[in-house]
């Protein structure tokens, strides 16, 4: 269940208030709860800041001057609200955090998606001429763009890479050979699960750690034979796609015969990790089914009911 978060405060509520209008002109009919939901906060507040909401409009006071609203079917709808129709103007923090997230976005885009790089900078340029400063962004993300799509295309095509690693331990870059699995985030930073090929065993990298990338030497199925023979044996589960196959192809690795297969009925395919699988499955959401082992059945039920447990 959702927990609303309320804010206390006239200066809060006064704020909410100015967002609402323009968010109401363009959303007429909007259910209570969708609106509760989009500016996180309860069902009682949103009432309540309709009915302040209803007493507001130009001097006079009048039923001509009044903002009128209709909302005891429980389903908002506003007219003679036409002065507040534009929204607020973002203050100089909020203008800056997004320049900056613009700024992060634009070079984690795809190099060759210039249509996008444009569009960015249209929007950052909009942003910048409204603030009252001109302030010159320039961001440098922690995890290199080039490294980062050299991962992710590695994950997509199955395929091994040689990286150069820096460990703070030895205070040392090493070379090593890895078979990609997944990009995960945790605590702030970007890691990718991979099997480290020499020594033998799944492994989590830091992606800002990473040095430099080149293509590998060594297929990911001869990969994950040696793996497998040095401590590390196959487990072979059998799974179901029920929706968004794009998910199971990039994060099982699955061919597309083989997700179509498993859109009819479930397949067999070999892991290394179950807990792995079952981070795959729980962040479906659904799209992905286990019919066997039934211990990474339990795994996943055991997860979501912790999932479940937080909200309840």
């Amino acid at each position: 269940m959702h927990m609303a978060r309320e804010e206390p405060g006239h200066n809060t509520q006064v704020s909410r208030l100015l967002d609402l209008v323009p968010f109401l002109i363009s959303h007429q009919g909007v259910s209570l709860q969708e609106l509760a939901a989009t500016f996180d906060v309860s069902i009682s507040q949103i009432t309540n800041d309709l009915n302040t909401l209803w007493m507001c409009g130009l001097p006079g006071y009048t039923p001509l001057e009044l903002i009128d609203l209709d909302f005891d079917s429980g389903f908002v709808s506003i007219s003679n609200a036409q002065i507040l129709k534009n929204p607020r103007s973002l203050t100089s923090i909020e203008a800056l955090s997004v320049l900056i997230g613009l700024e992060l976005i634009s070079q984690s885009a795809a190099l060759e998606n210039e249509q996008m790089r444009e569009s960015i900078s249209e929007l950052s340029k909009k942003i910048a001429r409204g603030m009252s400063t001109h302030v010159p962004i320039e961001v440098l993300p922690s995890v290199d763009v080039f490294i980062r799509k050299e991962l992710e295309k590695a994950i997509s095509t199955r395929s091994s890479l040689i990286v150069d690693y820096y460990s703070p331990t030895h205070d040392a870059l090493t070379s090593r050979e890895i078979a990609p699995l997944e990009i995960i985030f945790s605590k702030g930073f970007e890691y990718v699960s991979a099997f480290n090929l020499e020594p033998h065993g799944l492994r989590l990298f830091r992606v800002d750690r990473i040095h430099s990338v080149a293509p590998g030497h060594t297929p990911v199925a001869l990969s994950l034979e040696a793996a497998s023979a040095h401590g590390a044996p196959s487990i072979e589960v059998s799974v179901l796609v029920k929706k968004d196959a794009r998910i199971a192809k990039e994060r099982l690795g699955l061919t597309v015969d083989q997700v179509t297969q498993a859109q009819l009925h479930a397949i067999a395919i070999d892991v290394y990790s179950l807990n792995w699988v079952k981070r795959v499955v729980v962040a479906s959401a659904g799209g992905i089914e286990i019919g066997e082992p039934q211990e990474l059945r339990d795994l996943v039920r055991s997860q979501a009911e912790t999932i479940l447990s937080l909200y309840s």
